[in-house]
C-alpha cells in the first residue's frame, strides 16, 4: 500500500514539472513572438522606399514639364519664339546659342546624355536638362542641387553631368583652344605688341590662386597658402584679347609664382630650346634678337625671356617704362577678373577632391572663354586701335611715295619708330646682333649641346637687363603715343 502511494506522487510531481516546463516554452514562444511583431513594426515604419534598401524615394519630377521649360525660354515651344534673347541667353550660359547648340548636337547621342526608357516604360530626362544643368553650375558656381527646380534633375545626375561636360571639353576642344601659338600666330601677336610699344613681346605671365575647399586633411599643410586658406596656384599666359594661350594649373597654394614657374612646363619647354621659335627675329633699339619675351610683374627673376620692371626707377626714362610695362602687363591680370566673373565656379571655393579634377575644371572653362574670345575679338578695342594705326601707316607710306619733304619726313619717323635702320648703319647693326644658338650638326636642336647653349641664352641676366635698356630706349622717343590709351581722361 505505501509503495503504490510512493508512485502516485512521484506521478504528480512529474506531471506538475511537465506542466511548469510547456508553460514556460509557451510564454517564451509568445514573448518571441511578439517582439518579432515589434521590429517587423519597427522596421516598416522606419522603411525607405527607393530602389535599392536605405534609399530615399525617387522624386516626380516630371522631365517633360522641364524641357518644355527651357524650350519656351531659350529656344522657343510651338512655333513661338523663346522668351529671352541671344544677349540674355549670352549672359545666363557664358557662351553664345549657337556655341551651345553646337556642343549639344554633339552630345546628344552619346550613353549618358541621351534620353533612355525605364523598365516601366517611362521616358527619363532629356540630354538638354543635362547639359542647362551642368552650364549652370560652371556659370554660376551654385551647388549641384541648386538647378533641380528648374532643369527637374537630382544632385547626383547634375554632378555627373558635370563631370562629362568638363571631360568632352578638355578633350574635344582643347586641342584647338587650349595650345600653344602656331609660328603665324606669333608674329600676329608680335606685331600687334610691337604697335603698343614692346617688340618681341609675345605675352603677360602671371600666377592667381584658386580655393580648394574639399582639400584633404592630409594635405591642408602643404596647399595652405600665405593668406592662411588651402589653395592651388593658375599659372596663365595670355595675349592683349585676354585668350589664354598657356595654363598650368595644380601646384601647392604654399608655393609661390618663382616656385610654380620653376613647375611648369612652359619654363622647361624655354631653357631646352624647345619653345619660343628662334626664327622670330624683332629689333630693339638697333639690336636684333631671337628670342621673344613675356612681360612679367617684379617677382619673377631676370631671365632673358622676361621683360620685367626697374625695381629702382631713378631716371624719367625708366619711369616711363615701367608705366607701359605695368599698363600691358594689366592684361592678365585682366583675364583673371574676366575669368572669375564670368564663370564663378572659379570665384567660389572649388568642391572638387582632386587635382586632376581641379585642372579639368580650370580647363574647361579656360576652354569656352577662348571659344567667346575668338568668336567676338573682332570687335574689341585693341583690334579697332591696330586698325586705325594701320590706316595711319598707310597714308604715312603714300606721302613718303610722292617724294614730297614733308612725305618723306613722316616716311622717316615712320621708319624709325618701326625700328628700321639705314643703309649706312646696316653695319653697325650687325656688330649687335643678339642671336641664338648657331644650328649645325654639331648641335642640332635635341642634341645635348643645343640644350645647354638654349638654356645658357634664356637664363642670361646680362641679356634680361640689356632688353630692358633697349626698351626703355625705344619706349621713350614716342612716349605718348605709345601711353595715350592707358592715360585717364
Amino acid at each position: 500500500m505505501e509503495a503504490a502511494d510512493m508512485d502516485d506522487d512521484d506521478d504528480l510531481e512529474l506531471a506538475s514539472i511537465l506542466a511548469v516546463s510547456s508553460s514556460l516554452a509557451l510564454a517564451r514562444v509568445y514573448n518571441l513572438r511578439v517582439g518579432m511583431r515589434r521590429l517587423l513594426a519597427d522596421r516598416r515604419r522606419h522603411r525607405r522606399c527607393g530602389s535599392l534598401p536605405g534609399r530615399m524615394a525617387n522624386l516626380e519630377r516630371d522631365f517633360d514639364m522641364g524641357v518644355q521649360r527651357i524650350m519656351m525660354d531659350y529656344f522657343g515651344w510651338e512655333r513661338r519664339p523663346p522668351l529671352y534673347g541671344e544677349d540674355v541667353f549670352a549672359r545666363r550660359f557664358r557662351v553664345g546659342r549657337d556655341v551651345f547648340l553646337e556642343m549639344y548636337d554633339q552630345l546628344c547621342g552619346r550613353p549618358f546624355w541621351r534620353q533612355d526608357v525605364n523598365a516601366t516604360g517611362r521616358p527619363q530626362s532629356h540630354p538638354l536638362q543635362k547639359l542647362v544643368g551642368a552650364f549652370r553650375v560652371l556659370a554660376y558656381g551654385e551647388g549641384y542641387d541648386r538647378a533641380d527646380e528648374y532643369v527637374r534633375l537630382s544632385k547626383a545626375t547634375i554632378s555627373m553631368a558635370v563631370r562629362k561636360l568638363i571631360n568632352f571639353l578638355v578633350e574635344e576642344y582643347g586641342g584647338a583652344y587650349l595650345r600653344a601659338p602656331t609660328e603665324t600666330e606669333l608674329r600676329e601677336i608680335m606685331r600687334r605688341n610691337e604697335a603698343r610699344g614692346m617688340p618681341g613681346c609675345i605675352g603677360s605671365i602671371d600666377c592667381s590662386h584658386w580655393r580648394w575647399r574639399s582639400c584633404p586633411t592630409a594635405l591642408h599643410g602643404q596647399y595652405q597658402n600665405r593668406k592662411g586658406y588651402r589653395s592651388i596656384v593658375m599659372e596663365t599666359v595670355c595675349d592683349e584679347d585676354t585668350y589664354v594661350w598657356h595654363m598650368n594649373v595644380g601646384a601647392a597654394g604654399s608655393n609661390n609664382d618663382v616656385n610654380v614657374l620653376k613647375l611648369s612646363p612652359l619654363y622647361h619647354a624655354i631653357v631646352a630650346g624647345l619653345w619660343p621659335p628662334r626664327t622670330l627675329n624683332f629689333t630693339v633699339n638697333n639690336r636684333t634678337r631671337t628670342m621673344a619675351y613675356y612681360l612679367a610683374d617684379g617677382i619673377y627673376p631676370r631671365y632673358a625671356f622676361f621683360a620685367t620692371p626697374y625695381p629702382d626707377a631713378d631716371t624719367h626714362k625708366k619711369r616711363v617704362f615701367n608705366r607701359l610695362q605695368e599698363a600691358l602687363r594689366k592684361d592678365v591680370e585682366r583675364l583673371y577678373a574676366v575669368l572669375t566673373g564670368r564663370f564663378h565656379v572659379l570665384m567660389h571655393p572649388a568642391r572638387f577632391t582632386t587635382i586632376d579634377k581641379l585642372r579639368d575644371a580650370a580647363h574647361a572653362v579656360t576652354i569656352l572663354h577662348n571659344i567667346m574670345v575668338k568668336r567676338n575679338r573682332h570687335g574689341y578695342t585693341g583690334l579697332r586701335r591696330m586698325a586705325a594705326l594701320a590706316a595711319v601707316g598707310l597714308e604715312a607710306d603714300a606721302a613718303a611715295a610722292d617724294g614730297g619733304p614733308e612725305g618723306a619726313a613722316a616716311g622717316g619717323a615712320g621708319g624709325a619708330a618701326a625700328g628700321d635702320v639705314s643703309d649706312a648703319d646696316q653695319d653697325a647693326v650687325g656688330d649687335h646682333v643678339v642671336a641664338g644658338p648657331v644650328h649645325n650638326p654639331v648641335n642640332a636642336e635635341g642634341t645635348l649641346l643645343y640644350s645647354l647653349q638654349a638654356r645658357q641664352q634664356a637664363l642670361d641676366r646680362d641679356e634680361h637687363e640689356m632688353l630692358r635698356d633697349d626698351l626703355a630706349e625705344h619706349i621713350f622717343p614716342n612716349r605718348h603715343q605709345f601711353l595715350l590709351p592707358y592715360i585717364e581722361g
